[in-house]
């Protein structure tokens, strides 16, 4: 690859905002890559991902650490980027809860 730069790859995790994004790049509604030519990304978003571990309604942690683990150690990206914490708003941890994260 002389004279040609290698990609930066970026992994980007979070709930299932991320999964969207991956989705509609998939479906060709967002440009694939985001139109980056030294950079590919890739994509994780878990479905009612939830960091705190107070609320049965959400993904725990293990299995976040779990899944997010598997998928980095594949991927091996120079770069990752966490999109989390909109979804602990509502986890039960915060002033009222005498908690704070």
């Amino acid at each position: 690859m002389e004279g040609r730069k290698q990609r930066i790859s970026v992994a980007i995790l979070g709930h299932s905002f991320i999964r969207r994004i991956h989705e509609s790049i998939r479906h060709h509604s967002l440009p694939a890559n985001y139109d980056l030519r030294e950079y590919e990304v890739i994509h994780m978003g878990l479905g009612r991902l939830c960091v705190c571990e107070n609320n049965q309604r959400h993904i725990s942690t293990d299995k976040f650490k779990k899944r997010f683990n598997n998928f980095l150690r594949i991927h091996k990206p120079q770069v990752v980027v966490l999109q989390l914490g909109v979804n602990d708003i509502d986890c039960g941890i915060g002033i009222n809860s005498g908690i704070v994260p």
